[in-house]
């Protein structure tokens, strides 16, 4: 594998129970620049209750960006 392929392998960011909140989320980081992706979103519709929840993915090198981004959401 590429340096190339690496940094843009999709990574999981964060996981949402609601759906609205990880498209809220994608939403919030693609308005920085940074391609999100949301993954089981259909499942968590027909199953609301999940193992892993609705996803929210990143290219690898945009990582640490979002994570910067995550945390600042969550301490408010």
């Amino acid at each position: 594998m590429s340096g190339d392929e690496k940094g843009n392998r999709p990574v999981v960011i964060a996981s949402f129970l609601d759906p609205n909140e990880a498209h809220i989320f994608r939403g919030m980081l693609e308005s920085e620049g940074i391609e999100a992706f949301v993954y089981h979103e259909r499942s968590a519709t027909i199953m609301p209750i999940t193992i892993s929840g609705v996803q929210v993915a990143v290219r690898e090198k945009d990582l640490d960006i979002a994570r910067s981004l995550l945390e600042e959401i969550r301490s408010g």
